[in-house]
């Protein structure tokens, strides 16, 4: 039987390599679902070369999306499956886990998402929204029929019959860190959460000047996320000491390739700080925490949520504010 890979981001693709050598799988499907940035659709075209796989099916992004989830399904479904490995829990995937045949799926590694994920799908009641009903139209099932067990780098609490396969990045270290150079730089991971809401711009200025000063003799390569838009403001701070580096790849894979082991890791809220600690040593990597009066309201119960990790993961962890945000 074959196996389906359903991927939407390069992480997913680091995780679906190390799940490939992890369960010995052979005859893999790789559906790539791109959406509408088109850094995160260069950057997975870029690492398909790693995985083996038999069949690549594309779905670039579009407006309207029913008949061709509608269309897929049913071709996906002349055929039973081994595995799905799935990262992201939106229709189409709970379309596909309703409706093909399989032994078992697992919720492949899309950082702190698969928090939130985990917590969702051990409910016992599956949520449904409307999206998801105009599919009975089309005589499709809607509600998955098995439980979904997890290939994850978190120490997830087991629910139910839940399986978790956790793992460290072990085949990807095997391939990529034989040896490493020790670099001086201290690497700051940058993160969208101004656009995506989290804080307002003059904040998340603040925070990266702060940090650069207290690291003032130090060198500073910062990487922004590839949803970031990098502003006048953040631009004006850049000096020998501070440089932004627009990297075209995942930080993990960056490093790997680049065979560099960083003085320092930094970041926010950053999925590649769970990863990092993984394949290199968690007292390299530094978290920092936002104050909460300083998180707009919709966010501030998904920065304790993903704080709570943090600490279990053993992940050092300072706070910063912005004191006038008004």
């Amino acid at each position: 039987m074959k196996n389906l890979f359903i991927i939407r981001s390069p992480l997913q693709i680091l995780n679906a390599y190390e799940a490939i050598a992890h369960f010995e799988l052979k005859h893999n499907i790789f559906l790539i679902v791109q959406n509408h940035l088109e850094k995160n659709n260069v950057q997975m075209r870029e690492m398909l070369s790693m995985c083996e796989y038999e069949e690549l099916i594309e779905m670039p992004p579009s407006k309207s999306n029913y008949f061709r989830y509608v269309a897929l399904t049913l071709k996906l479904k002349k055929q039973r499956y081994n595995f799905i490995f799935f990262g992201n829990l939106g229709s189409f995937q709970k379309l596909l886990l309703a409706n093909l045949e399989y032994e078992k799926s697992y919720l492949l590694e899309d950082g702190t998402s698969t928090l939130v994920f985990h917590k969702e799908l051990s409910e016992e009641k599956q949520h449904v929204s409307w999206r998801d009903i105009r599919f009975l139209l089309a005589g499709l099932h809607i509600k998955r029929k098995k439980p979904v067990d997890y290939f994850t780098i978190f120490d997830l609490e087991r629910k139910g019959k839940e399986e978790i396969v956790q793992h460290s990045f072990e085949y990807l270290k095997l391939r990529f860190c034989q040896k490493f150079l020790l670099t001086n730089e201290i690497y700051f991971l940058g993160q969208n959460l101004v656009k995506s809401g989290w804080v307002s711009e003059e904040a998340y200025v603040y925070y990266i000047k702060t940090i650069k000063n207290y690291f003032k003799n130090e060198k500073i390569i910062y990487i922004p996320h590839r949803a970031e838009m990098i502003d006048s403001k953040l631009r004006r701070i850049e000096d020998e000491n501070f440089i932004i580096f627009e990297n075209t790849m995942p930080i993990e894979l960056y490093f790997m390739q680049q065979k560099i082991k960083p003085k320092k890791i930094l970041s926010f809220y950053s999925t590649s700080l769970f990863t990092l600690a993984k394949i290199f040593d968690k007292t390299l990597v530094i978290s920092y925490g936002i104050c909460l009066e300083n998180i707009k309201m919709k966010k501030k119960m998904r920065a304790s949520f993903i704080e709570k990790f943090i600490l279990h993961a053993g992940i050092e962890k300072k706070e910063i504010c912005f004191h006038d945000i008004n």
